[in-house]
């Protein structure tokens, strides 16, 4: 990643984090779930600012990247889900966390059952936080961008997904980059002239991966945030 992507992404992980943080105001602790950390780019974040009230457990299906999470100190299992452990440790969660994970489900089944899973180890009234790219911004770029991308991801499809399992949903926001509503979509038009400007130069002039990258720099990202059962809005 490009220094300015990677400051992109640490305001968006910020801007997470605090949202995660308002919503245990008031609580003494907050056991949290995070499915795929990756490098523990978030892990990083969220620690920094919830502190002491954080009790933080990760999921993660990369060999590597569990042992570098390891290394980190943070509590992690290297398994792919579902199923999810049948341990009381990995149950009981009061918020789980899924960033840029749900479009790389194989199917449709598979992902029913993911979230089954999650619905049975949260707590009741616990959150469910899912960040996704908008495959009706993405288009191309959707598959084009990771040949491990499976499930179509939109908000209709992720709203629908959700109400289905059980939970309610308390917030829908869209992203490009680190920037929300309104400004997302002021940002649309410098979306598609950085799109088409970097497209063209990866297609036809020199395919550099920083090229592709910069091209997909302000597609939009949905984040749902939504909770289990009829449980008052935070």
């Amino acid at each position: 990643k490009t220094a300015i992507g990677k400051f992109m992404v640490q305001k968006l992980n910020r801007i997470f984090a605090m949202r995660i943080k308002s919503l245990f105001e008031g609580q003494n602790s907050c056991k949290f779930l995070e499915i795929g950390p990756g490098v523990g780019a978030f892990a990083e974040v969220l620690h920094a600012v919830m502190r002491e009230k954080l009790i933080y457990y990760g999921i993660e299906a990369n060999p590597s990247l569990y042992e570098q999470g390891l290394k980190k100190g943070y509590t992690l299992l290297n398994a792919s889900i579902p199923p999810f452990p049948d341990k009381e440790e990995w149950k009981r969660f009061d918020c789980i966390y899924l960033s840029h994970v749900v479009e790389h489900f194989p199917d449709f089944s598979t992902l029913m059952k993911a979230f089954s899973g999650m619905y049975e180890i949260l707590q009741e009234n616990g959150f469910l936080i899912i960040f996704v790219p908008d495959y009706l911004d993405w288009k191309e770029d959707f598959f084009n961008g990771d040949y491990s991308h499976c499930y179509v991801t939109t908000e209709r499809r992720m709203r629908e997904l959700v109400n289905d399992m059980g939970f309610v949903i308390r917030e829908v926001k869209t992203f490009r980059s680190y920037f929300s509503f309104p400004f997302s979509e002021i940002l649309f038009p410098f979306h598609c002239l950085i799109k088409f400007v970097a497209g063209c130069l990866y297609n036809y002039i020199c395919p550099l991966e920083i090229l592709f990258k910069i091209k997909i720099t302000l597609a939009r990202n949905i984040l749902i945030l939504c909770q289990k059962n009829n449980a008052k809005a935070p």
